[in-house]
């Protein structure tokens, strides 16, 4: 999947006047192949409409830091609704586990859910490298 990321117009005044934060919107190119032929065409999806249930965070890599410290800074991601705000949500979750100065590495790993099987559930895992002089 190749993600790229545009922005959509600005959205109009909130309450108050006071403007209403942009929302990145995100888009995917998806290879698709025939099984009897060597053709590949791509489609195009709009991740800001692919519905998203996280239905769990874990954490792989915590040896010395607490649980409760990472937990604060990825809490907003089990609120994600769509697959765009689930990239966001992970995204602003990466910079707060960065700016802890724990960690010497932060990736993330999205995967669909074994445990309840519907198409739109989703765990999400934190891959953690602790810093050495924390």
């Amino acid at each position: 999947m190749n993600y790229k990321g545009s922005n959509p117009p600005p959205s109009p005044p909130g309450p108050g006047g006071i403007p209403k934060p942009e929302r990145q919107s995100y888009e995917a190119m998806i290879k698709k192949t025939q099984s009897n032929s060597d053709a590949v065409d791509y489609i195009s999806v709009d991740l800001n409409v692919v519905p998203v249930k996280v239905k769990s965070v874990r954490f792989d890599g915590l040896s010395r830091t607490k649980t409760d410290y990472v937990q604060a800074c990825t809490k907003k991601v089990l609120l994600a609704k769509n697959f765009g705000e689930l990239l966001e949500r992970i995204g602003d979750a990466q910079k707060k586990l960065r700016r802890l100065d724990a960690f010497a590495e932060v990736g993330t790993l999205i995967d669909t859910s074994k445990h309840y099987g519907l198409p739109d559930d989703y765990d999400v895992t934190f891959l953690l490298k602790e810093s050495q002089s924390f």
